[in-house]
């Protein structure tokens, strides 16, 4: 560990502490620089008085400048209920994930924080940053809660859910220590986020690793390394951050899980070519677990796939019009056709027709093929509407990029 770095940073954490109002004491007893005498004894709350001691202290040369965590206790910690509620309240009016759908992952993550297994220290520093940076500790609780529903859609164990909280909720820890009015300063918090975690006892090599990856990005355009490999706990970070990013920029929720769906798509259907994704398959794949959570009843899912296969039908029916002669418009249209593995002769989308669907297994791969699909021709679909004014047509009507995340909610079939 870099003591060094958390000195750096120390006094900004002791005036994001004080700025906070909240009630600190001393760690440990102030002695002469020959230990021989106590001046204040450890436990002593830390007022304006006291404060005054201290400098006068200091500038008389007696004892030693006070820069380290040790010598600071906060009085009145966040207690786990506290931190319980906290997070039920942050996330009772999500837009994305239904009361159905929390309702285990938030007894995960209760169970997770009432197990007394986090360290002192960091409650400590949860508890400036809940109180320094309210908007950034609201942000890291949506994204706790997020990320561990993906956690449990890709099936982690126990102990690899614990790992995945721990990143979660830890890895934003180090703005408690930043002057963020210095421009840049947050691309230096993963840094100073796993240092705290080590600092405090954690020594999980994937929890920290995944902390300092966890602002990432598989394209290599995250930070503070610009990396193109990082662990599964960072990518799942990622996904939780860009679900939040797209929840404050977008006015309808309506198609977010499907944009979030295409940050871990890492080919470009028009193209023909591999792009840069933010995530990696095994993310996304939990994601489309998610998405289909709301299909709790086989009845439900063969609606849903059957309300699919009619959509894909009729796009097949538009790839084999002679809509134009334009090269990329026919190049299209034949791509459609191959992807669908279908012919001049056939409708049926992956040769799989409706009264087949009654097979549950079927119907489940019909449905994830038939995602992955629509959420490749996301794009194409707006290029041909806009670009080249040849737009794919599903009953004579022309469709967009939000036209195809719209026929993908799984509550469009209800």
């Amino acid at each position: 560990m870099s003591s060094g770095l958390l000195n750096q940073t120390f006094s900004i954490y002791k005036n994001n502490i004080e700025k906070s109002g909240i009630d600190c004491s001393l760690g440990r007893n102030i002695t002469s620089k020959d230990k021989t005498k106590i001046f204040l004894k450890a436990g002593t709350p830390i007022t304006p008085k006291i404060q005054q001691q201290i400098e006068k202290l200091k500038a008389n040369n007696i004892i030693d400048v006070l820069d380290s965590d040790d010598n600071i206790k906060i009085s009145t910690p966040i207690k786990s209920k506290q931190l319980v509620n906290s997070i039920i309240t942050n996330i009772q009016n999500d837009p994305v994930l239904t009361q159905y759908q929390l309702k285990k992952t938030l007894k995960t993550i209760s169970d997770f924080v009432n197990s007394n297994e986090i360290p002192e220290k960091l409650i400590e520093h949860l508890t400036v940053f809940s109180k320094s940076n309210q908007p950034a500790f609201n942000n890291t609780l949506s994204n706790l809660v997020f990320g561990t529903h993906i956690g449990k859609a890709n099936n982690y164990s126990e102990e690899q859910l614990n790992e995945l909280m721990s990143v979660l909720f830890f890895e934003n820890i180090g703005l408690c220590r930043l002057d963020l009015s210095v421009p840049n300063a947050y691309k230096v918090h993963p840094i100073i986020s796993k240092e705290i975690v080590e600092y405090a006892g954690i020594k999980n090599q994937l929890v920290l690793e995944s902390i300092l990856q966890h602002e990432e990005k598989l394209d290599g355009t995250g930070y503070p390394y610009h990396l193109t490999c990082i662990h599964e706990y960072a990518q799942i970070s990622q996904l939780a951050n860009q679900h939040s990013n797209l929840i404050k920029q977008e006015k309808s929720i309506a198609c977010l899980l499907g944009k979030l769906f295409m940050l871990g798509q890492p080919y470009d259907f028009r193209k023909g070519e591999v792009k840069g994704a933010v995530y990696g398959s095994k993310v996304q794949k939990a994601l489309l677990v998610v998405m289909q959570e709301k299909l709790k009843s086989p009845e439900q899912l063969i609606k849903y796939a059957t309300h699919l296969h009619n959509q894909l039908t009729k796009i097949i029916e538009w790839s084999h019009s002679r809509v134009s002669t334009e090269d990329e418009v026919v190049m299209m249209q034949k791509k459609i056709q191959s992807t669908l593995w279908v012919d001049n002769d056939s409708n049926n989308p992956f040769k799989v027709s409706t009264d087949e669907l009654h097979d549950t297994e079927l119907c489940r791969d019909f449905i994830n093929d038939a995602m992955h699909f629509m959420y490749q021709i996301v794009e194409p679909a707006d290029y041909l509407n806009r670009n080249l004014h040849k737009p794919i047509e599903i009953n004579g009507s022309p469709i967009s990029g939000d036209y195809c995340l719209d026929i993908l909610r799984p509550i469009t079939a209800h």
